[in-house]
């Protein structure tokens, strides 16, 4: 896989009883090249790039949070009228992302220059993270899904 980059992402009362709190919001700790540029969560790439995101998952007291029990989920959707479209994208646990320290709330979406093959950088995307643990599913991440030409 070709460039990375790591990201923590800080939950607000998301995991408090498995209630659906505040949004989340993310924070970029690394970022290794301007393939991927984060600006809140934001994620901004370049057509047929090959990558891939590290996401680490913290409660609201920062502690990490226990995921191996969890399934996966990332959709990235063109966007028609401010509503969700097609979807363009979509990965889940085991086709797509890896759970690399599950017990600590890491995880890995691994991207080839095929997903974003069929893209259009003047078409506007949205993408969500989900996580369904306990019977809950919890959208952890989301925003829009920026394609830059390559």
């Amino acid at each position: 896989m070709g460039n990375s980059m790591n990201l923590n992402v800080l939950t607000f009362g998301l995991f408090q009883g498995l209630d659906v709190g505040y949004p989340m919001k993310g924070i970029v700790s690394e970022r290794f090249d301007d393939s991927l540029i984060n600006s809140d969560q934001k994620l901004s790439i370049f057509q047929n790039d090959e990558f891939s995101i590290n996401v680490t998952v913290y409660d609201d007291s920062l502690q990490k949070v226990d995921i191996s029990t969890g399934v996966l989920s990332f959709v990235v959707r063109e966007m028609e009228y401010d509503r969700p479209g097609k979807i363009m994208i979509k990965k889940t646990s085991g086709d797509g992302i890896e759970f690399v320290d599950a017990v600590n709330g890491v995880f890995k979406i691994d991207f080839g220059y095929e997903d974003t093959d069929n893209m259009k950088t003047s078409i506007q995307y949205k993408y969500k993270v989900e996580l369904t643990i306990n019977g809950k599913t919890l959208t952890i991440m989301s925003d829009y899904f920026i394609v830059r030409s390559s």
